[in-house]
């Protein structure tokens, strides 16, 4: 995978466990140190004794790593998010367009818990749709609860909740209401590869490909259509800061813009300025896509507009 392409590395997945980082970096020294004893001319300096004072390790941690070859366990975990083709994660990824769909799907109508835990909230028909892709494709051991029209994700579900919280998606046990919503820095990496021209097509295409997705989701989990039909109305994520909810907003009108040039979405879609809930003490961007921006999508553009509606993932 090209390096360049690579959205997560290892590192940043271990740095999501809370001695993750460190455990990492004293066991790669303790092997060095262990490997070098053959050679260095002060042999006793790679010693496990020797070894575990330099890093402030006791002897019996130093030894289970060289001795018995047990990893720290963040480097487990690593080895189990490679096993189901979650790590690297890049565009280079086998599971890319799919892990893509669900981290769309977990930003627009869905949360990350403090343990990572990740739950999404569709109807029936979509819900069971995502929640078949997340089993067959994903290797997530969800379950799809009807009575609350949720989708909980089970084995390997927090696995995907850090790699999604490097991505840009915040942590903080399902409180949206209470979050700072930005849009994600991955998605804005996106948008950067899919305009470099002087970068390789397939890498633009896939990232435009994702964009595409990202958008749909968007238009799917989050639009009203208005009593007379005329004009659709996109409520964004609701921020406790008004800039931020401003932002937000200009950031998805660029990505339209970015896309569907021929949409003539504009920043004059977007509404004069967010709204404000007093019971909540929120604020909330809206986008309206008037009839003549739907008759644009839907001319220049039909395989995105056909698929708004299909209740498919």
């Amino acid at each position: 995978m090209g390096l360049e392409h690579i959205l997560v590395a290892d590192e940043q997945f271990i740095s999501t466990y809370p001695t993750g980082l460190k455990d990492f970096q004293d066991w790669e020294c303790a092997r060095d140190l262990f490997d070098r004893r053959k050679s260095s001319r002060r042999r006793k300096d790679g010693t496990i004794t020797a070894i575990a004072k330099t890093l402030g390790r006791s002897c019996q941690t130093v030894y289970q790593w060289l001795v018995k070859g047990n990893k720290p366990p963040a480097l487990k975990y690593l080895a189990q998010a490679r096993r189901i083709g979650l790590m690297p994660f890049g565009l280079d990824n086998e599971k890319f367009l799919y892990i893509n769909k669900f981290f769309a799907y977990v930003f627009w109508t869905g949360s990350i818990g403090r343990k990572y835990q990740i739950g999404v909230n569709l109807p029936r028909k979509p819900g069971k749709s995502l929640n078949n892709m997340l089993n067959k494709k994903l290797r997530i051991n969800s379950t799809y609860r009807e009575e609350s029209s949720c989708i909980a994700c089970n084995r390997n579900g927090p696995f995907y909740g850090r790699v999604f919280h490097q991505l840009g998606l915040p942590v903080g046990g399902g409180r949206k209401a209470g979050q700072f919503f930005e849009m994600p820095v991955y998605v804005r990496r996106l948008v950067e590869i899919m305009k470099d021209e002087d970068g390789q097509k397939k890498y633009r295409t896939t990232a435009r490909a994702a964009l595409e997705d990202f958008m749909l989701i968007l238009l799917k989990t989050r639009k009203h259509v208005s009593n007379s039909s005329n004009y659709w109305s996109v409520a964004l994520h609701c921020n406790k800061n008004k800039k931020i909810a401003e932002k937000l907003g200009e950031d998805v009108i660029r990505i339209f813009r970015a896309l569907f040039p021929r949409s003539g979405i504009t920043k004059r879609n977007l509404g004069n300025k967010p709204l404000y809930h007093k019971k909540r003490k929120n604020w909330n961007s809206r986008i309206y896509l008037r009839q003549e921006n739907l008759q644009r999508l839907e001319k220049y553009y039909p395989e995105f507009y056909r698929r708004i509606d299909d209740n498919r993932v």
